[in-house]
């Protein structure tokens, strides 16, 4: 069919389907280019979000490098804590055994006590006794002084009897010896 076997009726109804398709196809390129922009808009806000989540994730990644240093480092702490921990648990026992150690002097300490106070007691009344003895002593003394003062003047007065005797004996014997001259005349 050519364009003058076709009625003018007919071309203007071609006319018009085709003018309809083609406002169709329009519209549907309006409305692909209104996605498409949508599309593009959707990428950039996407290519946006998703710079914005892989700069997330290097700062993630540096914080989780941070978070392993620092696990590390909790785990050499821990290491020596534990290390302490064990030290300290050796030198509870230390603890222990020396506190033990000197209960026992402690009670080996008392019991001498009671000891040295047992003889402290003995001792004052031994003491005791010795002072009663020595006052008794110091008491004979005096008394001993007293006689030997006594003695003393009875020994004088001996020594004087003495004389008195030694003077008698000497004029008895020139008595004596005037009586024998006297009776040899």
């Amino acid at each position: 069919m050519t364009a003058e076997t076709i009625s003018p009726t007919l071309q203007e109804l071609i006319v018009a389907i085709a003018y309809k398709a083609v406002e169709e196809r329009i519209k549907e390129y309006a409305t692909m280019s209104q996605d498409l922009a949508e599309v593009k808009a959707a990428l950039h806000t996407l290519a946006v979000a998703q710079a914005r989540t892989e700069e997330r994730v290097g700062e993630l990644a540096v914080a989780q490098a941070r978070t392993e240093k620092r696990v590390e480092e909790l785990a050499v702490a821990q290491a020596r804590t534990e290390k302490r921990v064990e030290e300290l648990a050796a030198a509870q026992a230390r603890t222990e055994k020396r506190v033990e150690e000197l209960a026992a002097a402690q009670a080996r300490t008392e019991k001498r006590v009671e000891e040295l106070a047992a003889a402290q007691a003995r001792t004052e009344e031994r003491l005791t006794r010795l002072e009663a003895t020595v006052e008794r002593l110091a008491e004979a003394q005096v008394r001993t002084e007293e006689r030997l003062t006594r003695l003393e003047a009875t020994v004088e007065r001996l020594a004087e009897a003495q004389v008195r005797t030694e003077e008698q004996i000497r004029e008895l014997a020139a008595a004596q010896a005037r009586t024998a001259s006297t009776l040899e005349r």
